[in-house]
Parts: C-alpha cells; structure tokens; sequence
C-alpha cells in the first residue's frame, strides 16, 4: 500500500506545485474567508494551526482574527516522533523547523492539553468521504489518536480533492472536514 500512497503522494504534490503564486494566495484568502464566517470556527475558542509550507493553504488570516477576537491559537512542533501544539501569541514568531516548516518558539513553554479544539489540518490529498494523505510521516494520525475529542478540519485546494477513494490504513483517521476555496465539506456530507 505505501508504493500505491506514493504514487497517488507525487500526483498530488505536482498538482498543488502547478497552481501559480497569485491563484494559490487567492485561494488561501477564500479558503480563510470560508472558515472565519464558519460556526465551525466562530464556535470554537481554541484553535490548532498550521504554518503553511509555500505551495499549502496559507492560514496567516487565521492567525490574524484569533487575535483580534481573544481565541486561543496553537502551532505544531516535531518532538521526536509526534506533534505537540504550543499555544503562540501575537509577538511570537514561527522559526523553520522540521521539514522547514516554521515552529513555535517552545523554550519556557508547555504544549496545550486542549480536547475541545479544532485542528486545521494541512495534507497532499483529501477525499470526499474525509480520508486524507498526508506527507507520509503519521504526526497527525498519531496526535489524533490521542486527542479523539479534538475536531479534525483538513485544509486544501480543490486541486487536492480526490473524486476517488484513496487508500488508508487502519491508523489513518479521516477528517471531519475540509475547507477548500469551494466552501466547506462535512465528512459524508455535499457542500455548505
């Protein structure tokens, strides 16, 4: 199955890599515009984040409005063999990290303990029943194993929506749902 995830992993990264600088920032702003009118954000006052590598959904928006309405936000950082979020503040910078993806400062800081959060979840392919592929490595999966009260929200481009079923694993937790340019996406559910 990895050789399968693989290939369907380098079609999708393609696919992603070939939409143009100004078309992917567009799509990030609807993308952002989407979530920040969303109950499903405007419920929620603890957020789990990402920083976007440069061909991902960015979500610096996101960030921005946690800010502005008192909301509690949280980035990732690669400790050993999982993820742990590390609440940040307006001052904070993210610094690149592991597979350069940029990082909260965590000296002096401990990692949140939230269940009752969302997690905005970045990823190379979803699916229309919540599957996701991610980079290969299980971060995400295995935080979500330990964290099932945690609301699991992917982020992407229609470009990375796959009309078809992709192949999981039984450690692959499927997102409840996903955010693209399009609207948003309910796991078994059409568009709202």
């Amino acid at each position: 199955m990895n050789g399968e995830k693989n290939r369907i992993r380098g079609e999708y990264l393609a696919r992603r890599a070939a939409i143009p600088e100004d078309l992917r920032l567009a799509k990030s702003k609807k993308i952002v515009e989407h979530l920040s009118t969303s109950s499903l954000f405007l419920e929620n006052e603890r957020i789990l984040c990402y920083a976007a590598l440069p061909a991902e959904a960015d979500l610096t928006g996101i960030r921005t409005l946690c800010t502005e309405m008192g909301k509690h936000i949280a980035f990732p950082k690669v400790c050993g063999d999982t993820i742990l979020f590390f609440e940040t503040f307006p001052r904070d910078i993210l610094s690149e990290g592991t597979f350069h993806v940029p990082e909260p400062d965590t000296e002096e800081k401990s990692p949140v303990l939230w269940e009752d959060a969302l997690c905005l979840t970045p990823g190379v392919a979803f699916d229309r029943d919540g599957n996701r592929l991610g980079y290969g490595k299980g971060y995400y999966d295995r935080f979500f194993a330990h964290h099932p009260a945690t609301l699991r929200c992917g982020i992407a481009f229609m470009e990375q929506v796959s009309e078809t079923t992709l192949p999981v694993e039984g450690t692959d937790l499927p997102m409840q749902y996903l955010v693209t340019e399009e609207g948003i996406m309910q796991k078994k559910f059409p568009w709202s």
